[in-house]
């Protein structure tokens, strides 16, 4: 019991450098972890495993290991050379050279693999990692019963001190990837945050004068002017509606949920956004057929239900090129009202359809990506779900299932 004591007292020496390498050092970040990496190691062989006589195990390696693989080749030779003069200040015996001929061979491949250990996931980087502290571990042993002769009692160490370092360094590598991810999460939302606040003060003030341009434009639109001008009089204002179009969805992905709700019934919401896009559609000889059913209640908000289904039917009708009917329906399914959008348009290849719901993706030209986005986050905040079904030339059907009240 006492040899595992020690080693978990070895285990909590290396989270020091593990939370240190993700510290926002702005300067010299490399030369502190390297400060971080080498106290880890010499507490480690101050503070070792010790057995009889003549067994002093540790697991110096992780650090070491670590430095190589985090901190590249200049902090890996640095940790190596105080290595090998601690082990020296310790003493010079066999255990002096089981560390020097340990290190010769076990520290090559660690400069080998750094590439590949950077560049793949997380768990090809815990497999590298591992293999590299095992074999370390096994070159040890080799050593050690080259110069020592083996016995039973060594092996059973050195076995417990081979799982503890395969061990700790599936801890120190999978923790480190968790709190790199952390913080990237953290900063990501702190960035976006800013983005956002950022994004809906210039929208607003960029719209006033949008909208002073686009007034004064339809008053110079004279039908006693010649064809060109009114064209580019046209253009201008068709360009000034899809700029405030875009202003609108990015101001609708930033905007934050509203937390008012009422049980509402669902067949007349339906009906209501669907006589709001009746002239949308006709325009696009698009044919709107509504069959929902009474008796689907839900707790939601009026407005923002009415934002997710006029988003969904105007999706369905940009979808018709050459016109068809759009399908809106609604009925009750158990627990849940099952809301139904169902077009005869283009279609999506199952790649599009993977991407659907992606920031900044979108298969209109003109379009941001962001209307589905703000559809899901409805959806979501109401807590429901929304599904797309669709297939290339055959059209699209979305599907949203929302809990009855």
């Amino acid at each position: 019991m006492n040899v595992i004591k020690d080693f978990l007292l070895q285990i909590a020496l290396i989270a020091m450098p593990v939370f240190g390498h993700q510290m926002p050092w702005e300067k010299n970040k490399k030369a502190i972890m390297t400060v971080l990496w080498g106290i880890a190691l010499v507490a480690c062989m101050t503070f070792p495993v010790n057995y009889g006589m003549q067994f002093r195990l540790d697991i110096r390696i992780i650090p070491l290991l670590l430095g190589y693989l985090y901190g590249g080749a200049g902090t890996g030779l640095a940790l190596t050379v105080l290595l090998l003069l601690f082990r020296l200040y310790l003493g010079v015996d066999i255990g002096f050279y089981t560390t020097a001929l340990t290190a010769l061979c076990g520290i090559p491949p660690m400069l080998l693999l750094r590439k590949a250990f950077l560049k793949g996931d997380l768990v090809r980087r815990v497999l590298i990692a591992c293999s590299l502290a095992g074999f370390y571990c096994l070159v040890g042993i080799g050593w050690s019963a080259l110069l020592r002769g083996i016995s039973l009692e060594s092996l059973q160490v050195q076995a417990i001190q081979l799982l503890c370092v395969l061990l700790t360094t599936w801890i120190a590598v999978r923790l480190n990837d968790f709190i790199h991810d952390v913080q990237f999460v953290r900063m990501e939302a702190e960035r976006l945050r800013t983005i956002s606040e950022l994004t809906s003060l210039f929208a607003h003030e960029i719209r006033n004068p949008m909208q002073a341009t686009r007034g004064f434009l339809q008053l110079l639109d004279d039908p006693a002017l010649p064809v060109k001008k009114r064209q580019y009089i046209e253009l201008s204002i068709g360009e000034l509606d899809r700029a405030n179009a875009i202003i609108g969805d990015y101001l609708s992905f930033g905007k934050p949920a509203s937390t008012e709700r009422e049980n509402v019934e669902l067949a007349h919401e339906l009906n209501r956004s669907a006589n709001v896009m009746q002239p949308y559609a006709a325009n696009q000889s698009v044919s709107i057929r509504v069959d929902a059913q009474l008796a689907c209640r839900a707790s939601v908000n009026p407005q923002q239900f009415g934002q997710l289904v006029i988003n969904l039917l105007k999706n369905a009708i940009e979808s018709m090129p050459e016109g068809g009917i759009l399908q809106l329906s609604c009925r009750p399914d158990g627990d849940f009202a099952e809301i139904r959008v169902k077009d005869e348009g283009i279609g999506m290849t199952p790649e599009q359809l993977e991407r659907i719901g992606s920031p900044f993706y979108s298969l209109k030209d003109t379009g941001t990506g962001l209307g589905m986005i703000v559809c899901q986050q409805i959806v979501k905040q109401f807590g429901g779900k929304m599904t797309v079904e669709s297939e290339y030339e055959r059209g699209t059907e979305v599907i949203v299932r929302l809990p009855l009240a």
